[in-house]
């Protein structure tokens, strides 16, 4: 409610001061571009205003970045492209786990010995923020 009644006016008066700046610099200028930027993104950039449950900033999205961003040497002699492939995808699914506090062995541990035998129709219940823990007591029962 606050962001909507407070943040949108202001947000109006900055979009509205870009586009009248805007014919004042030249569009491959630093600023030019800024101003192209922010007008071409209105509708991004004041998302948070119409949708109060997103957060104001992206500082979750950056943290789980850092990782990567130091790993980027280590993987920079993977040596072929299928390979590299195979990382990026094996990374983004451990950082999604811990993102959604969830045991990134655990998780790859049980997915991968079930992956073939699940319901193709139902793939996105093995995703990081849908997946489960199996029940260790009807394994346990079983064996």
């Amino acid at each position: 409610m606050l962001r909507a009644s407070q943040t949108r006016p202001i947000m109006a008066l900055i979009f509205r001061w870009a586009r009248f700046h805007r014919p004042g610099h030249e569009p491959r200028s630093a600023f030019g571009r800024a101003i192209r930027y922010l007008l071409n993104n209105c509708a991004a950039l004041t998302l948070c205003t119409r949708h109060p449950s997103l957060p104001l900033d992206n500082n979750k999205a950056e943290r789980s970045l850092r990782r990567a961003a130091m790993g980027r040497a280590n993987f920079l002699f993977v040596f072929h492209e299928d390979s590299g492939h195979r990382h990026a995808v094996l990374y983004t699914l451990i950082n999604s786990c811990q993102q959604n506090g969830k045991n990134p062995v655990d998780y790859l541990t049980d997915v991968l010995t079930r992956i073939d035998d699940h319901p193709a129709k139902q793939i996105v219940d093995l995703l990081p923020h849908r997946w489960r823990p199996p029940d260790n007591s009807v394994h346990a029962s079983a064996g």
